[in-house]
């Protein structure tokens, strides 16, 4: 009896003990984030010309609570969390939402403010998650943010992101074997780009970020978040048309290059500076060079500025030990941020 107690006891006084004893757990993110404050009573777009007779509550309905339900039905063990923006939502939309959610008795379903989150919560960073940067960086940006918090503090396994148009899928589509075996050699799975006319082999509209690989982590922090971060920080002061055009794209441009920074810090690659910079040495991640750090260097990417090398030859940057894909269904919402 002592032993059952004592047993109970260790159980209730460290819960993460309970993470460890399912160690799948996973938790599926999607989000919507408006381009600035918005009186919307619905944490959506507005309606547009491409929902015809449609109101505001059947596009939200729509677009929003049939997926999230849908992703919270379909695993019913995940956490499914639908993230968004208190700093312009308005408490309505908020309450409105969160009742949707109540009323279909999803427990697994949970809403979460982007600015309960530490990097977001940063000072230093607060021009980068406002409306002086592009809404498409921020939410390209926030993704990695969320799922790299959520395995380093929430003792989650697997963290998953989905765009609203992205076909909810169960467990078993999410973790088949192919998917399991490429997150346990490389930390990461994307989707396909095929259908699309993204030039990468890969989108960013799905993924997948486990534990398996926790050099995958750091190579995602240093060049997609904090690689970015940086970038916005930049944008700001030197604001131009050409950056209008190609900035709100940044965040993912700089997943072409996580694979050789991956393999950089695994010792499998080498980076050199080139020859213009000094004679030609291995690259110090404590250095602080002339331009900005690589992975981040300037706002026209890594690939001018750094030589790779495996086994003594050149390799480059883009096509080296591409990320693994992931065929995924979407649905064509017509849809944008506003």
């Amino acid at each position: 009896m002592h032993i059952i107690f004592l047993v109970l006891l260790v159980f209730i006084m460290n819960p993460l003990n309970a993470m460890e004893k399912d160690p799948d757990r996973y938790a599926i993110n999607l989000m919507w984030l408006h381009k600035n404050s918005s009186e919307n009573p619905y944490i959506y777009r507005l309606k547009n010309q491409e929902d015809e007779d449609k109101d505001d509550k059947t596009i939200f309905e729509e677009n929003v609570v049939a997926p999230i339900q849908a992703w919270a039905r379909k695993n019913p063990n995940a956490s499914v969390v639908f993230w968004y923006d208190g700093n312009y939502t308005i408490s309505k939309a908020v309450e409105g939402t969160r009742a949707y959610f109540y009323q279909e008795s999803l427990p697994n379903i949970a809403m979460k403010d982007i600015r309960e989150l530490p990097a977001v919560k940063d000072r230093e960073n607060e021009i980068v998650f406002s409306h002086e940067i592009p809404v498409y960086f921020r939410s390209d940006l926030l993704r990695p943010i969320i799922q790299l918090h959520q395995l380093k503090t929430e003792g989650f396994r697997y963290s998953v992101y989905a765009d609203l148009d992205v076909t909810a899928m169960s467990t078993e589509e999410l973790f088949d074997e192919k998917t399991k075996e490429n997150l346990e050699k490389h930390g990461i799975v994307m989707a396909s780009s095929k259908g699309t006319i993204s030039f990468t082999g890969f989108e960013n509209s799905f993924h997948i970020l486990s534990q398996d690989q926790p050099l995958m982590h750091e190579a995602l922090y240093e060049t997609v978040v904090r690689g970015s971060i940086l970038r916005a920080q930049k944008y700001v002061k030197i604001k131009g048309d050409r950056l209008q055009v190609h900035f709100p794209q940044m965040v993912f441009s700089v997943y072409v290059y996580l694979p050789i920074y991956f393999n950089y810090l695994k010792g499998t690659v080498e980076l050199y500076l080139p020859a213009k910079e000094a004679d030609e040495t291995k690259y110090d991640p404590n250095i602080h060079y002339d331009f900005l750090r690589f992975p981040c260097l300037s706002l026209e990417g890594p690939s001018k500025m750094l030589r790779a090398s495996a086994n003594g030859e050149n390799v480059p940057f883009i096509s080296y030990d591409k990320l693994p894909i992931k065929e995924i269904e979407m649905k064509t919402q017509g849809g944008k941020y506003n």
